[in-house]
This record gives structure tokens, sequence and C-alpha cells, in this order.
């Protein structure tokens, strides 16, 4: 085609390009499920960066251009495919989510709501550590405890010394 040398960037703009329009087509075709208040957020924020992309990529290597678009299309054509109801019968799929209103987003800050469950997840009273024991094939479970004094010595014979 055009493209000869995949480690120089595209001086014609056509992959570029052709990488954004099928970046925005597989958000148009993949944003299902969602409540609509937050598809719609979500695709505009989607669809400007379609749109900032090419200038900013646009001296890539064609290589990287390539890659992105074929896997692009690939993606596009899996969710036209994946949507026609006589596919989903076949393949006995359930049909996609309707719209939800539990799954709105928050106004908050992104990186402190995921700090935020990390910090509950690790305050939970009952996490409980599994003991394995491969001899007897047997799995107990106990509570998480505080360590109390030194590390018992789980070696059967202690290492000689240098």
């Amino acid at each position: 085609m055009w493209f000869t040398d995949l480690a120089a960037a595209d001086s014609t703009m056509i992959l570029p390009v052709m990488n954004a329009v099928s970046f925005l087509l597989m958000i148009e075709l993949g944003a299902d499920g969602m409540a609509s208040s937050d598809q719609d957020k979500f695709k505009w924020v989607m669809r400007g960066l379609a749109f900032i992309m090419t200038p900013l990529t646009m001296t890539m290597p064609q290589g990287i251009f390539v890659y992105w678009t074929t896997n692009n299309a690939i993606s596009v054509t899996q969710a036209i495919f994946l949507k026609l109801p006589p596919v989903r019968k076949y393949f006995q799929m359930p049909d996609p989510p309707k719209e939800s209103g539990s799954l709105v987003m928050q106004d908050s800050n992104p990186i402190m709501s995921a700090i935020d469950n990390i910090r509950k997840e690790f305050t939970k009273s009952d996490l409980k550590a599994e003991i394995v024991d491969e001899g007897e094939n047997t799995r107990t479970s106990m509570p998480l405890m505080k360590p109390s004094g030194p590390a018992p010595v789980t070696l059967s014979q202690r290492p000689k010394k240098k």
C-alpha cells in the first residue's frame, strides 16, 4: 500500500485518521449496558479523545497505526457480529443489560474513590487466612491475627554459616 516503511511517520495522515475513525466507531458500538447519563458522558469524553488523538499521535510510526487500526477494525466487526439476533441466539447469549439506575457515576475524584475502596477492603474485620496442608490435603480457615513475637522457625535444618 502507500506505507512502505513502518518505522516512519505517515506523511499522508491516512493511518492516524483511519485509527481515530475506527476508535470512534468502536466507542459508538461498545458502550451498551451503562446508565444513559453515564453513557452520554462517557461517549462525549471518548469522542473528544478520538479527535485529539490524531494530532497527538500523527508523528508516531506507521507500524503502530497498522496494529491499532487492525485491532479496532476487528473489535468493531466483533461488536457488530455479536449484536445480530441470530448470532446471539445461536451462541445462547443473554440479551444486553437494560439501562440501570444503579450504575450512576459519582462526580468525585476517581483516584480518591479507588483509594477509599482499597482502605475499606483492608479494614474489614472478617478477613481470613487459609492454611493448606499438602500432606493431608486439608484446608482450614482462621481469622487473621496481629503477629506477636518473632516468626517461628520453619526450616527442618538450620542454614549453615559460612
